[in-house]
C-alpha cells in the first residue's frame, strides 16, 4: 500500500520548484485540497484547492494575519532571539494585522493609491521606460529579468516617494535580501540574519525621508500623501508609517519585477501569443492577467489558527500555522479548464494571486500599470524579439520568478 506520507515533496528543492504545479496536481490528487503538512514548519496546514482558498482567506474568525515570526518559530530556541528587531518591524506591515487595526490602517493607506494618483505617474513610467529601451538598440541579446524587468519597478518606486533614480541601486539590494527571506520555506540563519539587517536598513532610510518631508514642504509623493491622511487621527505612530513603506517598496519591487519578466516570457514562449498582442494590443491586458494566474508571483500566503475549527472533516487547532497556496488553486482544474493552458482568451475566474476579502492587494492596480506600459513599449520597439534561450525558476519557493529571460531584439 502506498505510504501519502511519503508523497509530500521538498518545496525547497530546486527541481520541486521547476515543477511546481506537476507537484501540486499531485498533492491534491493523492492528499486532498487540505492537509497536515508532515515536514513544513512543524506541520502545517496547506490549502491546496480553488475554493477552499477563498474560504480561508475570507475566514476572520477562526484565521489570525499575525503569522510573521513564523519562520524564525521554527529555529532552534536559542537562535530566535537574534531576530527579535526583524520580528518587531516586521510585524508593523499592515498586511499582518488583523480588523479593526488592520482596516484603520488601509484607510490612510488608500490615500496613496487612489486611481488618480497612479495614473499621474503612468507617463513618467513610460517615458523612463522608454530611456531602458532605448540603451537595447545596440545590444542583440539582453536579459529582460536583469535589464527591464527589474528596473521598471525601482523606477516607479522612486517616482512615487519622490527620491533619486539613483537610490535604486540600495533598494534593489535591499528587496533581493528581505524576498530571501520572505519567500523561505526553511528557516536559514543567513538569510534570515541578512533580511533583519535590510529592513533597519530600510527603516533608517525611511526616516530620514520623513524627516525631511516634516521639515520642507510635504509635495505629492506618497509619504507626503501617507503623512497627511495620517495628521488627523494619528492612526499610525511613526515607526508604523516607516513600516508601510518598507512594505510598498518590497511587494512593488518583488512583484512586479517577477509580474513583469514571467510574462515577456510567456509571451515569447507560448505559440502565436507574441502575434497577436502585435495585432491588438488591448490584448496586453488579457495577457497580463493570465500570466498572473499561470505563474502566480506570490505563491502563498500564511494565517495563524487563533481558535480550534472544523473545516470538511479535518480539525485545525489554535496555533496551527495554514500556508494558503495560491498558485496551487490559481491551477485548479475544478475552476480553470484546461488549466495548465496558457490561454489570453479565457474567460474570467476568481483569481487569488492578489488575495481576496480585507487584505487584497492595494497595490495591485500600479503593478498591472507597469507592467502594461513595459509590454506596450516593447513589443513597439523591438516586435521581431525572440526568446534566445531556455531559463530556469529561481530557487524560491513563495515567489515565483525567473532566474533570466534572455531575448534576441532582432532590431537590425
Amino acid at each position: 500500500m502506498e505510504n501519502v506520507k511519503s508523497i509530500e515533496p521538498d518545496f525547497s528543492s530546486s527541481e520541486v520548484i521547476q515543477n511546481i504545479h506537476e507537484n501540486y496536481d499531485l498533492l491534491r490528487q493523492k492528499r486532498g485540497s487540505l492537509y497536515k503538512s508532515d515536514n513544513i514548519l512543524n506541520g502545517a496546514w496547506l490549502v491546496m484547492g480553488h475554493e477552499d482558498i477563498g474560504n480561508f482567506l475570507n475566514d476572520t474568525e477562526h484565521l489570525s494575519s499575525q503569522r510573521q515570526a513564523c519562520l524564525i518559530m521554527a529555529l532552534p530556541l536559542e537562535l530566535q532571539g537574534q531576530f527579535e528587531k526583524l520580528v518587531n518591524l516586521h510585524s508593523q506591515w499592515f498586511a499582518y494585522y488583523d480588523a479593526p487595526e488592520h482596516t484603520k490602517i488601509r484607510q490612510v493607506m488608500a490615500a496613496g493609491f487612489t486611481r488618480e494618483f497612479i495614473q499621474k505617474f503612468e507617463n513618467e513610467i513610460a517615458d523612463a521606460v522608454e530611456v531602458v529601451l532605448k540603451h537595447f538598440s545596440e545590444k542583440k541579446i539582453v536579459n529582460i529579468t536583469e535589464e527591464l524587468a527589474k528596473k521598471v519597478p525601482l523606477i516607479t518606486i522612486t517616482a512615487l516617494f519622490g527620491v533619486p533614480l539613483s537610490d535604486s541601486r540600495q533598494l534593489s539590494k535591499w528587496i533581493d535580501s528581505i524576498a530571501a527571506y520572505m519567500g523561505s520555506e526553511k528557516p536559514d540563519v543567513r538569510v534570515i540574519g541578512a533580511a533583519q539587517d535590510s529592513m533597519l536598513e530600510f527603516q533608517e532610510y525611511f526616516k530620514k525621508l520623513y524627516d525631511d518631508r516634516k521639515k520642507k514642504r510635504l509635495g505629492n509623493d506618497l509619504l507626503s500623501r501617507l503623512i497627511i491622511a495620517n495628521t488627523e487621527d494619528e492612526i499610525l505612530s511613526v515607526d508604523e508609517i516607516f513600516a508601510q513603506c518598507t512594505l510598498i517598496a518590497f511587494k512593488g519591487g518583488e512583484m512586479t519585477k517577477n509580474l513583469i519578466s514571467n510574462s515577456i516570457y510567456l509571451m515569447l514562449s507560448e505559440d502565436g501569443v507574441k502575434k497577436e498582442l502585435l495585432n491588438d494590443p488591448k490584448l496586453i491586458a488579457k495577457h497580463i492577467d493570465e500570466s498572473i494566474r499561470f505563474h502566480s508571483p506570490i505563491q502563498y500566503v500564511g494565517r495563524m489558527v487563533k481558535k480550534d475549527f472544523d473545516y470538511n472533516g479535518s480539525t485545525l487547532k489554535e496555533g496551527d500555522y495554514v500556508s494558503i497556496m495560491l498558485g496551487a488553486g490559481n491551477r485548479d482544474g475544478s475552476v480553470h479548464k484546461n488549466p495548465h493552458t496558457f490561454d489570453i482568451h479565457r474567460d474570467a475566474a476568481p483569481n487569488y494571486a492578489f488575495g481576496t476579502g480585507m487584505h487584497e492587494c492595494i497595490g495591485q492596480v500600479i503593478v498591472k500599470m507597469e507592467a502594461n506600459v513595459t509590454l506596450r513599449l516593447l513589443l513597439e520597439k523591438y516586435p521581431n524579439i525572440e526568446l534566445a534561450e531556455e531559463t530556469k525558476w529561481r530557487n524560491n519557493t513563495g515567489l515565483r520568478g525567473l532566474v533570466s529571460v534572455k531575448a534576441k531584439l532582432n532590431n537590425r
